[in-house]
């Protein structure tokens, strides 16, 4: 007779016990205790079953796992720098479909708390601000930026509208040509005016103009300088 032993090993300890990598201690324990039930001998389960699903959890109990304490040394680093943690965090969020959900939250316990504003365009072209009250203190944040970083918490702000690292914008119009070159075109959402003698005649056309939108500066409150928006002009 020919005795054959399948060496345990991650992958095969994971898909034994229906888990996944990334689990808590905790959570793995509950893998394990959900999956010995099913097949423990006592309630007439497969005794081989049982022991592989025991053989599994030892396993899987005994490997380090390189994440978290990948992470741990990581975060410990980056905790000093909050720019640095939340550029980081702002990237991971662009492929949370792809990232580990333990990753979020390590760097969310090292974070202070994030308030994210969703600025509609108007905010952006009458350059409003947004009031908040965090403890006894009162804030002004201007919804252009993209991330603010203050003591006690991180602004985010993801705005209605899609700008670029300049704070420029692309903007669609369609209008009648008739009405256009009667009297010009005033695009009221932006606050902006075409004359006449600007545009071509031709049934679509690309105009650069200066717009509102603060661009990002030093001083976060100034508005001395504001982004172009590029006009994607339709006429008919």
């Amino acid at each position: 007779m020919i005795f054959c032993t399948i060496l345990m090993n991650a992958e095969r300890a994971y898909t034994i016990l229906d888990a996944s990598p990334g689990l808590t201690p905790s959570q793995l324990k509950k893998k394990y205790y959900k999956k010995a039930l099913l097949c423990h001998p006592d309630k007439q389960g497969d005794p081989e079953e049982f022991r592989q699903v025991q053989e599994a959890y030892e396993y899987l109990s005994q490997q380090k796992d390189p994440l978290p304490s990948l992470l741990e040394s990581s975060m410990d680093y980056l905790s000093i720098d909050p720019s640095t943690l939340l550029s980081l965090y702002v990237l991971l969020m662009e492929f949370k479909e792809l990232v580990p959900p333990i990753l979020f939250t390590e760097i969310e316990k090292r974070m202070p708390p994030i308030l994210v504003i969703h600025p509609t365009l108007a905010d952006l072209v009458h350059q409003h601000v947004y009031l908040y009250t965090h403890g006894d203190k009162r804030y002004s944040i201007p919804m252009w930026h993209h991330e603010l970083i203050y003591d006690e918490f991180i602004v985010l702000c993801r705005p209605e509208v899609t700008l670029d690292e300049h704070n420029n914008l692309t903007y669609e119009v369609h209008a009648k040509v008739q009405d256009v070159f009667q009297s010009g075109l005033w695009i009221d959402e932006l606050q902006v005016r075409v004359e006449a003698k600007e545009l071509r005649l031709a049934p679509f056309q690309l105009l650069e103009v200066q717009g509102t939108i603060p661009r990002i500066q030093e001083d976060i409150y100034s508005v001395s300088e504001t982004g172009l928006i590029l006009l994607q002009i339709y006429l008919s």
